[in-house]
């Protein structure tokens, strides 16, 4: 109708002046489009038949469906402004036509609409889009069209991140079926019907049923496009997910290594899509602490994200967030804070104050705080971050935020809020994640904490013990990890070793005979005890510690507890006048030509000397030998274990500084 005007710019220019002199248009250069007065549009209306009115309905669908773009996650926001203008002319248009005079491209517009809608976050308007779109399949395309699979997949997806999975689940099995009945098991709407039920099971914990459904999404691609095919990418990268999840890192590795591989050689290293596995091989990489491989993997994503989707993007704040936890890791806490903060706010402004998303910078923010001790910070994040996840129905995620929120209560000494929240945390954790998976270790060594804060030693040695065996297990034996679980262990072993002696010591006391009761005596002005033996007493150790000592004592060192090759009982008493003799032990000199010169007699001493782990000031008999340092053998694991952490910090100080001097290098080169 407008071909010949619009044709003829001078013509076109002519009447669009009539139109603006008018006021009945107005014009936009800077999107290149023409707005029309309300008023006037109702006018036109009212003087149109009804069949005109479907007419230029349809031919407006016809102009959108061409117009609207394709949406997906990875979305630019330049497609989300086009949309965005788009938007409001879809939604007048489809009000005007009903379903029976619909066509295949209203329902294909409304789809692409829905799909915005969706990644947009505005649940509420995207989904009486998708019913519609059945409404429509279902009257004029029929029940096993294309469309109608992609709308359940849209509103299964829909349901999924409200976290209403007992509606999302039969709209997926529902779709399977479709294609199943069509013989289409190989289109991609078949694939990312897989991948969608797979993720709904793997947020709900259901690892069992999640992996076989990744792992027929991954052959269906395979077989079909081939093994280096970019649709095979995504299944590669959500199996890796999975198999992170599950604690099998160097499974995730290496799916995560060939989806990046594959992705790169089709789509280049700086497609939007890259970030995913990039982000998931960068995670595997810090749980094994390789924080400068991590590191660049992290900060990688994050720039990708940046040059495609603009910095407000809500992919963007995922990777902030990546990098905020790391460097809460390596201690860049300036830095940790600004990132964790800034993701916040791109979730908010972008109008996702209550998605699922938002609540790991709340919980990684909150668990930052505690660490400064900052509590009256971190427990309104810790709560939010709950409220939201528990709203989402992600269960894996509220035991997170339950084991930081009970870590919190432990440090503000309120015991029974935190037992409380510890043993939720591990009955979820177990109950989807199994008995053997780092995330349930992590549950146990903080409840082992705090049992051992309640003097409960017998349940907290037996929690250390099996997370100690999970974390060897998983996390190898160098892991920082594993290395704390293990200090935490040796402790308590020496607790419950001490509180077994005292015990032990207060029945024995009572079997003294009467010339060896207690006594105290002084030696100058501060009195102290000395080891002396009682004939046919039991082997007792060396007194317990008081209360207040940080490391507990469990015993004497093996050189103070046989000589002679003759173990001998020890007790602590007070000196007394009948002191029994000292053993001695025949020692042979050598001369220059090894034959034996002469022997003599050494005799064992008492020595009297300070731990330097326990800090008890003990009395044993020793020979004569050098500095005496530990007073059992579980203090000298202890300062093992303290010198290996040593040396842990020491080589990721260097790793630090040589970055550091690298960036500063690489600075001054490019100015």
């Amino acid at each position: 109708m407008f071909g010949p005007v619009a044709a003829d710019l001078l013509q076109f220019d002519q009447a669009l002046a009539a139109l603006l002199s008018l006021s009945l248009v107005q014009r936009h250069p800077e999107t290149q489009t023409l707005s029309m007065h309300r008023l006037v549009q109702a006018v036109l209306r009212e003087g149109m038949s009804e069949q005109e009115r479907v007419q230029w309905s349809l031919r407006a669908i016809h102009a959108l469906h061409a117009l609207f773009p394709e949406v997906i996650a990875e979305s630019t926001v330049e497609v989300w402004r086009q949309c965005e203008r788009l938007l409001p002319h879809v939604l007048a248009v489809a009000t005007t036509l009903a379903d029976h005079a619909a066509n295949q491209e209203l329902a294909e517009v409304l789809g692409k609409t829905a799909d915005y809608l969706r990644v947009r976050a505005q649940h509420t308007q995207a989904e009486p889009l998708y019913e519609r779109v059945l409404a429509i399949c279902e009257q004029t395309l029929g029940s096993e069209h294309l469309l109608m699979a992609h709308a359940l997949n849209g509103l299964a997806d829909l349901y999924a991140e409200q976290g209403k999975y007992e509606r999302a689940e039969p709209l997926c099995q529902r779709v399977l079926r479709i294609h199943e009945r069509t013989r289409r098991l190989d289109h991609p709407e078949a694939v990312s019907s897989l991948i969608i039920l797979a993720n709904l099971y793997w947020r709900q914990g259901k690892h069992a049923q999640a992996e076989p459904l990744f792992q027929r999404a991954l052959v269906i691609c395979e077989q079909v496009f081939g093994l280096e095919h970019p649709q095979i990418v995504q299944p590669l990268t959500n199996l890796g997910l999975l198999c992170w999840k599950q604690g099998k890192y160097a499974q995730a590795e290496l799916l995560y290594q060939r989806a990046l591989h594959t992705g790169e050689q089709v789509f280049g290293s700086e497609y939007p899509g890259m970030a995913y596995p990039l982000t998931g091989l960068a995670i595997i990489y810090a749980e094994q602490r390789k924080d400068e491989q991590a590191e660049v993997l992290f900060q990688r994503a994050l720039r990708i994200r940046e040059q495609a989707l603009g910095s407000e993007h809500y992919l963007v704040a995922v990777a902030l967030s990546n990098l905020a936890e790391l460097y809460a890791e390596q201690e860049k806490d300036e830095q940790v804070e600004q990132l964790y903060q800034r993701a916040i706010s791109i979730y908010e402004q972008g109008g996702r104050s209550e998605h699922r998303d938002l609540a790991y910078p709340l919980s990684g923010l909150a668990h930052f705080y505690a660490r400064q001790g900052k509590d009256t910070w971190a427990e309104p994040l810790y709560r939010r971050a709950l409220h939201i996840w528990e709203q989402a129905l992600e269960y894996l995620e509220v035991a997170t935020a339950l084991n930081g929120l009970a870590n919190l209560y432990l440090k503000q000494r309120r015991y029974g809020e935190a037992e409380v929240l510890y043993q939720r945390a591990r009955s979820i954790r177990e109950h989807h994640l199994g008995q053997h998976h780092p995330e349930v270790a992590e549950t146990l060594h903080d409840l082992a904490v705090f049992y051992q804060n309640q003097d409960n030693l017998c349940e907290a040695l037996a929690l250390a013990e099996r997370a100690l065996q999970i974390r060897s297990q998983s996390l190898g034996a160098a892991h920082p990890k594993t290395i704390a679980t293990r200090t935490l262990y040796t402790r308590l072993v020496q607790e419950q070793g001490c509180l077994e002696e005292k015990e032990s010591s207060e029945r024995s006391a009572e079997k003294i005979p009467g010339s060896l009761r207690e006594e105290k005596q002084t030696d100058g002005p501060v009195g102290r005890d000395v080891l002396t033996r009682s004939p046919g007493d039991q082997p007792a150790q060396t007194r317990p510690l008081p209360a207040d000592t940080h490391l507990p004592l469990s015993g004497p060192s093996e050189e103070a507890k046989t000589f002679s090759g003759q173990q001998t009982g020890l007790r602590t008493i007070p000196r007394t006048p009948e002191r029994l003799p000292i053993h001695a032990m025949s020692v042979a000199v050598r001369g220059a030509t090894e034959q034996v010169a002469y022997t003599r007699q050494v005799r064992m001493r008492e020595v009297t000397f300070t731990c330097t782990i326990c800090g008890q000031r003990v009395t044993q008999l020793h020979y004569p030998s050098g500095k005496l340092k530990y007073c059992s053998d579980t203090c000298r694991a202890v300062r093992a274990a303290q010198r290996q952490e040593e040396r842990v910090v020491k080589q990721r100080e260097k790793r630090r500084t040589a970055r550091e001097v690298y960036l500063r290098t690489e600075q001054q080169g490019a100015v």
